[in-house]
């Protein structure tokens, strides 16, 4: 097993919450590989795999933990409705920083070591992660000295950059329009979850997948070739899919340069415990 595949089986590890007799709650399935086109996988045993950056790494971590508390518990009565669906994961639509998302409380929580906020309905995005520390220094223009002052105070929301962009699409016939909205800002990781249909054929939902991450990969290689954004940075699709009566969700970690693919996770979400497992 090669050290890249070694550093994925870790990450597995982690998010199956091994006891100490090692025994796993259930199985997140990880399937390493890069693709130069997303229809054509390369070895990774001939190409080394790019590195998850450490938000990409930290936000899988927490992904597992989310679909076990958060959305395990309430999916097969909220799943059908549309709006309840995005509520599941983002709280309602007030505009607020740090208050009524489900998610961006989990996001704080994994990523406690660091000072980090969260915003709901940010400008464009459904919901954005930043450092605590807004810009410094910026004076109003008024015309009498006497009246100038910080514009900026250290509650307002504006960071000098984002940690994370997070858009939800249930239409998953119009998600590339949220993808063409993430290449479009700044940000370490830029994550877009939608929803497949209610398909009862694995055909069928393979390849609106397939349509998925090909749309993504080339938004991003598109947007990246005319105007390159900082080669750390990564993106994420998440697709969930109910089938049998069962949730299941495909996780996808896209590099911005040329949009490759790097790294699949794949999960089911059970009713009372997230199934977790690996494989290469």
């Amino acid at each position: 097993m090669n050290d890249r595949i070694k550093k994925l089986k870790e990450l597995s590890d982690k998010l199956k919450g091994k006891d100490p007799k090692g025994k796993s709650k259930g199985e997140i399935y990880t399937k390493p590989f890069l693709r130069d086109n997303v229809d054509q996988a390369i070895d990774p045993r001939t190409k080394p795999l790019p590195e998850m950056n450490e938000t990409a790494r930290k936000f899988m971590e927490m992904w597992g933990d989310f679909t076990k508390e958060q959305i395990a518990p309430r999916w097969r009565k909220e799943y059908v409705n549309p709006t309840k669906r995005t509520m599941l994961i983002l709280g309602n639509k007030k505009s607020k920083i740090n208050e009524g998302s489900h998610l961006g409380q989990f996001i704080l929580k994994h990523f406690k070591d660091s000072k980090f906020r969260y915003r709901k309905e940010d400008g464009l995005f459904d919901l954005t992660v930043a450092p605590i520390k807004s810009f410094k220094n910026v004076m109003s223009q008024h015309i009498l000295a006497k009246e100038r002052e910080l514009v900026i105070e250290h509650q307002h929301f504006y960071p000098t950059y984002y940690e994370l962009l997070i858009e939800v699409e249930n239409d998953v016939e119009r998600c590339y329009e949220e993808m063409t909205k993430l290449v479009y800002a700044k940000s370490k990781l830029k994550v877009l979850i939608t929803y497949n249909w209610n398909t009862e054929q694995d055909q069928d939902y393979h390849y609106v997948n397939k349509i998925l991450r090909n749309n993504f990969s080339e938004i991003i290689r598109q947007s990246n070739t005319n105007f390159p954004e900082n080669k750390e940075t990564q993106y994420m699709l998440i697709v969930f899919q109910r089938k049998d009566d069962k949730l299941f969700w495909n996780n996808w970690v896209f590099t911005s340069k040329k949009g490759e693919l790097i790294v699949e996770f794949e999960g089911r979400v059970a009713s009372t415990t997230h199934n977790i497992g690996y494989k290469t």
